[in-house]
């Protein structure tokens, strides 16, 4: 099953959300924890640092929050930088 989350799903994941998210991943649980959630979400290559992490499922999700808002970000700059391909509007130079 492929996980997919976007920043406005991550919105709705208040404090309290967040904490019981992590209360039902954080313990070891092989193939439905913490680890499982990252894989998921493509994060597999930082498992060894959000170990370190004293509640793992909050740092991985904040990190999740900040790609996806990233990638939003840089696919706006770029829209900024695209010449338009829409046919210009009547009344305007072209």
């Amino acid at each position: 099953m492929q996980v997919v989350l976007c920043a406005a799903d991550l919105d709705r994941l208040d404090a309290v959300v967040r904490m019981k998210l992590s209360k039902l991943l954080d313990p070891a649980i092989a193939g439905s924890d913490w680890r499982e959630l990252a894989t998921q979400l493509g994060f597999s290559q930082l498992i060894g640092v959000f170990e370190l992490q004293k509640n793992p499922t909050r740092t991985l999700l904040d990190n999740y929050e900040v790609s996806v808002l990233y990638c939003l970000i840089q696919t706006c700059v770029h829209l900024q930088h695209t010449p338009s391909s829409r046919a210009p509007s009547p009344g305007s130079e072209a």
